[in-house]
């Protein structure tokens, strides 16, 4: 939808989709170009499976510093409790709930943009929750202890530990604000 002077005014776009044609242990949405000032949230839509026990992680703005989270993992009717803080990334999953080859999850992750008002800092907050084939869950949400960003230029899912297969999916969609 254009408005008369030419410029979007859709408030949810897909940014990019993503199918993997053979295994990969990591993939980065570029371009995104995202500002604080004119969007209020990236939505990530991530359906894969891995070829052995695999981390799947997060980063943005090709940072690999200062992430922090907190939330819980539920396997098995055991609930464990996530603390993790000054992270190299954003853990989504962990081999937990990965753990054998064609393993899948479904994860939706939330970055919500805070604009704040005049003076007051603004941040990136995250949100993710996952469920697995074995009814698994995990539910973090954190955020990123660098002040200084006022836009995010690239979203990176990444994994040390293993590979996602040939298939697997990932959408990542655009939010924008309401105009004021």
């Amino acid at each position: 939808m254009l408005d008369v002077a030419g410029a979007s005014t859709e408030v949810v776009s897909v940014i990019e989709s993503h199918e993997s044609t053979g295994t990969e242990s990591s993939f980065t949405f570029s371009d995104i170009d995202l500002s604080m000032d004119n969007d209020s949230h990236l939505i990530l839509e991530i359906d894969l499976a891995c070829t052995a026990g695999l981390l799947l992680q997060l980063q943005y703005n090709d940072m690999d510093v200062s992430y922090y989270a907190e939330g819980h993992r539920i396997v098995g009717g055991t609930q464990t409790i996530i603390d993790q803080s000054n992270q190299s990334a954003f853990d989504l999953t962990d081999s937990t709930i990965l753990v054998n080859a064609n393993d899948s999850v479904g994860v939706l992750v939330e970055l919500t943009l805070t604009k704040g008002a005049t003076g007051v800092s603004r941040n990136i907050q995250m949100f993710s929750k996952m469920h697995g084939i074995q009814q698994e869950a995990i539910v973090i949400s954190g955020a990123n202890a660098n002040a200084n960003i006022t836009q995010i230029a690239d979203v990176k899912i990444l994994t040390s530990t293993s590979t996602w297969t040939t298939g697997s999916r990932m959408t990542l969609y655009r939010v924008r604000r309401a105009p004021a």
